[in-house]
């Protein structure tokens, strides 16, 4: 990671699938993610949603904690990895 924090689609990904394997596995089984690939996690947490909301309404609840689970981990390595590193706040040299 730069010393900004930035990541490509490819190490989000990957730091997702290093930290939250059960969640990425399960994606990959309920074909969120083809295999072998760097998904746009934008468009992920859009289908995502959009899988939720039509969960929802045909009362899938068994699936839908998983797929919370799953929404919920992809926001916590997105804000784990926009985190700013604090040193550069102070000494920007």
């Amino acid at each position: 990671m730069g010393p900004l924090g930035g990541r490509s689609m490819a190490d989000l990904w990957k730091d997702y699938k290093d930290s939250f394997a059960d969640s990425a596995d399960w994606l990959l089984s309920e074909k969120f993610v083809a295999e072998d690939t760097s998904p746009n996690i934008e468009n992920l947490l859009d289908t995502i949603e959009v899988a939720k909301l039509e969960w929802c309404r045909a009362r899938r609840a068994a699936e839908l904690i998983k797929l919370q689970a799953a929404l919920d981990d992809l926001y916590r390595i997105v804000v784990k990895v926009a985190v700013l590193n604090e040193e550069c706040g102070i000494n920007p040299n």
